[in-house]
């Protein structure tokens, strides 16, 4: 005998796979994307660390076994980094600072990594050790495309040429860093070179420089001074000299237009009039970087 089942059962029967079917889907998808949580190397579960670097899903299967420990940022190789939770991208942005002579000196500078929130740093704060370095200094020489640091010990006895030195010579010095050089340099070029050593004190912003250590270290070769043709420079030129005011550098341009020729200091000191702007003490300042030559025709 042939039993036939029932339509509206079978029905139900389906409707309930169809529901069950999506209930699985569900669960596995919702397990696919739930952010890991980080274990420590006891196998504790610690959600502590990941909940301030929350992981993205299209990155689950690059994970590692979070741990804390004291790290030194100028040392730390990049699985220790990662294990401190740190993602691959902030990785690499620390890893470029360092490459680019960059340094952490305290803590704080650690909070400035880009992308690190303050409760990342306020977990990661207590395991920071910066092991202090000696007061050397380094430089990077680029050899066949290949990034060598050397070491160079800043000696007492080391004496350099200021008018040739470039930004890294500077630096062999105790108390100059990248940003002092960078300054030396740009008012070198502002001066058209330096005549004394002593007008390093004359650099703007620079209070808490110690030159009186530093200015020993530095001789000065004046053959290099790129000095003004004052016969035929222009007012621009003039006023471009740090030593000669707007109305300073009119004064001269003007004497030389009505007169030609200047032939020396002493011809030009004849030709100012007693209430000059340009007083003596200016004059004895200006003139190793002025050419008195004639103009040529």
């Amino acid at each position: 005998m042939t039993h036939k089942r029932n339509p509206l059962l079978l029905k139900k029967q389906w409707l309930g796979l169809a529901v069950l079917a999506v209930m699985i889907a569900a669960i596995r998808l919702f397990v696919y994307f739930l952010p890991e949580v980080g274990k420590t190397e006891d196998g504790i579960v610690s959600d502590s660390i990941s909940s301030y670097f929350p992981a993205n899903p299209r990155f689950r299967r690059d994970t590692v076994v979070l741990r804390l420990q004291p790290f030194d940022p100028n040392t730390a190789d990049s699985l220790t980094l990662r294990q401190l939770g740190l993602r691959p991208w902030q990785v690499r942005n620390l890893l470029k600072y360092r490459a680019a002579n960059g340094r952490f000196r305290k803590k704080e500078d650690f909070r400035k990594l880009y992308g690190l929130t303050d409760s990342a740093y306020a977990v990661l704060e207590p395991f920071i050790a910066i092991v202090p370095v000696r007061r050397d200094t380094f430089f990077r020489d680029t050899i066949a495309d290949s990034l060598r640091v050397h070491y160079v010990s800043r000696k007492r006895d080391t004496i350099i040429e200021l008018n040739s030195a470039d930004t890294a010579t500077l630096q062999f010095i105790r108390g100059i860093g990248p940003y002092t050089a960078t300054r030396i340099v740009l008012y070198r070029k502002q001066l058209g070179g330096y005549v004394s050593a002593e007008q390093l004190r004359e650099i703007d912003r620079m209070p808490h420089t110690d030159w009186d250590s530093i200015i020993p270290h530095f001789v000065v070769c004046q053959d290099s001074v790129r000095r003004i043709k004052l016969n035929n420079a222009s007012l621009e030129r003039l006023n471009a000299h740090p030593y000669l005011s707007f109305t300073q550098a009119k004064t001269l341009y003007t004497l030389r237009r009505r007169y030609i020729t200047i032939s020396s200091m002493d011809k030009l000191k004849q030709l100012l009039p007693e209430d000059s702007v340009l007083r003596t003490s200016d004059l004895e300042r200006i003139a190793p970087y002025l050419d008195f030559s004639k103009q040529k025709h």
